[in-house]
């Protein structure tokens, strides 16, 4: 019996002695406070806006769909699909059109104004202030787009 407490009391107090080793951070994302601190780091972040923007839900695909579908610029050939919702005026809260116009730009919206922050609060360390300037303003523009985009898609007359 005594062998038996000793070993748990050991085992107890090797685990705690190595909650270091067990608290780990995710390998997969960077906090906040980590992740700008060069100049290239933020240039790194702002291609990631470019990135967003560019995939199907959004600039990809999506934007013209919504803008020439509903025009005479485009017919929708098919009988079924995103397309043809855009093209018969047919939107739905559920849309997968809708739902990517909506979601994608307020995504790409805290990703910018995290950027934004963390210049405004000095957190970059080092780096060329023209450059910063730069990707400041594009980080600006890429906000008012997206607010632009979410008012002429979504916004009431």
């Amino acid at each position: 019996m005594k062998k038996i407490l000793f070993i748990l009391g050991f085992v107890s107090l090797l685990v705690a002695g190595c909650s270091d080793f067990f608290d780990t951070a995710p390998s997969n994302k960077i906090p906040t406070t980590m992740a700008f601190r060069t100049v290239t780091d933020v240039d790194n972040a702002v291609n990631g806006l470019y990135d967003l923007m560019s995939g199907s839900g959004y600039y990809g695909a999506a934007m013209f769909a919504y803008g020439d579908m509903k025009g005479d610029d485009m017919q929708s050939s098919e009988e079924s699909g995103v397309c043809n919702t855009c093209y018969m005026f047919n939107h739905r809260p559920n849309s997968l059109n809708a739902g990517s116009l909506w979601g994608r730009p307020f995504y790409i919206l805290r990703e910018a104004w995290n950027i934004l922050n963390a210049i405004a609060e000095g957190k970059i360390e080092s780096g060329d202030e023209k450059k910063l300037n730069a990707l400041k303003g594009e980080t600006m523009a890429v906000i008012a787009l997206c607010q632009f985009d979410l008012t002429r898609c979504f916004g009431y007359p």
